[in-house]
């Protein structure tokens, strides 16, 4: 190779690692953010379950209700303050990665003569074009290599920030949002069978929409959006997943009937992918008995078979929580 070409490749070469490293070092410094972040979360968490005091004088079936959704609140606490053990940032975001050798360091001097691992070595005579080719190839192989390393730390940094979302911060929402859909329920039945106290347990069940305020708050900041299909939405397998199957004439087939569980995508580049669906949205998904039956009928039918090959589960076995340490 010419050294010319020798050179605009290194050239090249520098130009994309200062690029990685630009990337890698905001990745660094979002985990610190993050781990801020959830400190405070969970001091959140902590200070609003502490302030969710019953009054005595509650008829007591309504005070069993509501001390039920105490115990509730109360492990999603617990959840939270588990959260910075399962971020685990003292594992370090990059290691090991050799010295990137910068083309003004390779030319500022053509005496200096550098070996494949980064050390400075005295020359005293000029190179020659020979010398000098094979001295710039050496430095270019292992400027590569370096490169390599800072890709692969990028890589590990955005599967640990995914993992964390979807296996640790995702569960602690999905545990508020079945708490806060069992909430609106109750809600109703107090109106109907306790309305003088309808106002106190309204007010006392918000803790769920501020907590998960809490949790948006970050998610927001570090670009993750939440998928909240809406009712009467066409099913789409890339970012829904029909955990429950059911009939409603008044719908269309694959229509979305509820919201089991949120999902959640990347608002950015992530994995070399714009917009990438971190977790579906688990939910219901409407499909009718079809009594008239002909032969066109029959392959729409397959047709919406295919697409909905997901077994249908009981709402309740949904997980909601999970114990996975982030690698």
């Amino acid at each position: 190779m010419e050294k010319s070409e020798l050179i605009s490749m290194f050239k090249r070469l520098e130009e994309e690692y200062k690029e990685k490293r630009t990337l890698l070092d905001k990745w660094k410094a979002s985990f610190e953010e993050l781990s801020q972040g959830i400190e405070r979360l969970s001091a959140d968490f902590d200070k609003k379950h502490s302030e969710m005091t019953i009054i005595e004088n509650l008829p007591s079936e309504l005070k069993e209700k509501l001390e039920n959704r105490q115990e509730g609140v109360r492990l999603s606490v617990k959840t939270a303050s588990r959260l910075q053990r399962k971020l685990n940032i003292e594992k370090p975001i990059e290691e090991g990665i050799s010295e990137f050798i910068l083309w003004e360091d390779v030319s500022s001097d053509q005496d200096r003569v550098i070996d494949s691992e980064g050390n400075e070595l005295s020359h005293e005579t000029e190179q020659s074009p020979e010398e000098s080719i094979g001295h710039l190839e050496e430095v270019s192989k292992q400027n590569e290599e370096t490169l390599e390393q800072v890709k692969g730390a990028i890589e590990a940094a955005e599967k640990r920030f995914v993992t964390f979302i979807e296996k640790a911060l995702a569960p602690v929402m999905d545990g508020l949002y079945s708490g806060d859909m069992y909430a609106k329920d109750l809600i109703v039945e107090v109106t109907d069978s306790y309305p003088d106290y309808s106002p106190y347990v309204t007010e006392w069940l918000t803790v769920y929409t501020t907590l998960m305020s809490s949790i948006k708050k970050i998610l927001d900041q570090f670009s993750v959006g939440l998928l909240i299909p809406e009712t009467g939405q066409f099913f789409n397998e890339r970012e829904h997943e029909p955990l429950v199957i059911v009939e409603d004439p008044s719908m269309e087939n694959e229509q979305i009937k509820e919201v089991i569980r949120y999902g959640y995508f990347y608002q950015g580049v992530i994995y070399n992918q714009e917009g990438f669906i971190i977790r579906p949205a688990q939910v219901s998904v409407v499909k009718n008995a079809n009594p008239a039956v002909t032969d066109e009928s029959v392959n729409d039918t397959n047709q919406e078979d295919e697409a909905l090959q997901e077994p249908a589960v009981e709402i309740n076995q949904v997980e909601t929580s999970s114990e996975l340490e982030v690698k």
